[in-house]
């Protein structure tokens, strides 16, 4: 994941425009839109790593994820937490992988001994 987040921010603008219309095919990039995926992709990669090094991802805080301009404000209300790394892969994943993601992680929710949404490390709201 590191590789390919680096091999990503090192491409020209252009070359990353190209990069998102071949991932997500959704028409015209702006420089704001390559900004938002460079924080996704880096979200994620912090939480491979988190995850890898068996590091505590309950309580991280780590690099700044920015919100989608299409989506309201209160979907992400911190930029730096747990919550905020399920929100860029969300948004990096086909949609069949985040119903996949959200169903593996409504297992983990149900399966744990601690109440999730006491201890903050997940919004009440987040399968939404």
């Amino acid at each position: 994941m590191g590789t390919v987040t680096m091999m990503y921010s090192y491409l020209r603008g252009d070359l990353r425009k190209k990069v998102l219309e071949y991932s997500f095919g959704k028409g015209r990039y702006t420089k704001k839109d390559t900004e938002l995926v460079d924080t996704w992709l880096d979200a994620v990669r912090n939480l491979r790593n988190y995850c890898a090094h068996n590091s505590m991802v309950v309580g991280m805080n780590s690099s700044v994820v920015l919100l989608d301009p299409q989506d309201q404000q209160s979907v992400l209300t911190k930029d730096n937490d747990l919550f905020s790394r399920l929100y860029a892969l969300n948004k990096l994943l086909p949609k069949e992988d985040t119903k996949r993601l959200k169903n593996d992680i409504m297992k983990l929710v149900k399966k744990t001994p601690i109440d999730v949404y006491l201890l903050n490390i997940l919004p009440r709201d987040w399968e939404d």
